[in-house]
């Protein structure tokens, strides 16, 4: 779904961060991603496009299309280096560009320029694996979308930096239906899942997830110190400040009672990256 940008974000309604955590891929995608209500909103969508990560493993992949896939039909999509060689295996210059009026909230572009076939599927999801650590700061949910716009817009997104740039403008031409991120909680722990429809909140908790691993050697700002971060709060992409966040979070039950309580507190160190206490709301124990 585009979004139309003379809408703005209603702060009075928190945005919710869904998190799962279970020792596997396969019990996490069963207990926790199969009960998200988009899941049955992308499964009714007549098209489903889903937008995955710079380095999203096979199997992650394919547990997240499995888990939205119905009968629909469902583009699958690469946000990362060489897009343009790669989106759509050529598929792309067959459907063209199609503008997004973005004029009303972003300073700089009138208008986003995205594959057609992006933009009139109906439903879009945006996925994002960090269970690899690397020195360089994950693309999650408010980077996804700029590898995918037209050359020019492409490149003046990478020549700058993400407090100058274009790429959090040119997120305000999506409104995705859901963002899912995945994670480890440590180097040989369970896996912690965050899905969210707020690009900021997903952006938020997932790279408070990472940041809570990175090496101590990275000198890294505080989720909400994240230029990115600030550069989208400053155009109203998602939530503004940690009161409009609630948690909830699901603990699937291959974890072990040593390892709910080991998962609860990793959990508690990422939610004080960005200023919330855990939990919010109760752990729903399946």
């Amino acid at each position: 779904m585009i979004e139309d940008a003379a809408l703005g974000c209603d702060r009075t309604v928190k945005s919710v961060i869904h998190l799962g955590v279970a020792r596997s891929l396969e019990t996490l995608t069963a207990c926790f991603l199969s009960d998200q209500p988009f899941v049955v909103e992308a499964k009714a969508a007549p098209s489903l496009a889903i937008v995955f990560g710079l380095g999203a493993r096979q199997d992650f992949r394919d547990a997240i299309a499995n888990a939205l896939r119905d009968s629909q039909p469902i583009r699958t999509i690469d946000a990362g280096p060489g897009i343009t060689a790669s989106l759509f295996t050529g598929a792309l210059r067959q459907s063209g560009w199609t503008k997004v009026d973005v004029s009303p909230r972003a300073p700089r572009l009138r208008t986003v320029r995205l594959p057609r076939s992006l933009v009139e599927s109906h439903a879009i999801a945006g996925a994002s694996d960090l269970r690899v650590m690397s020195s360089k700061r994950p693309l999650i949910a408010l980077g996804l979308w700029a590898p995918l716009a037209s050359p020019v817009q492409r490149l003046g997104a990478r020549v700058t930096g993400p407090r100058e740039g274009l790429t959090a403008e040119i997120g305000l031409a999506i409104q995705p239906a859901a963002l899912i991120a995945i994670a480890n909680l440590d180097a040989s722990g369970p896996l912690a899942m965050v899905v969210s429809s707020d690009p900021i909140a997903t952006e938020l908790m997932a790279l408070a997830l990472w940041q809570s691993r990175a090496p101590s050697s990275i000198d890294l700002a505080g989720p909400w110190e994240d230029p990115l971060v600030q550069r989208a709060t400053e155009l109203g992409l998602g939530v503004t400040q940690p009161s409009q966040l609630a948690i909830e979070t699901t603990l699937c039950d291959d974890l072990t009672a040593a390892g709910r309580k080991a998962s609860q507190e990793r959990l508690a160190t990422a939610l004080s990256l960005i200023g919330v206490e855990y939990p919010l709301l109760s752990p729903i124990e399946l």
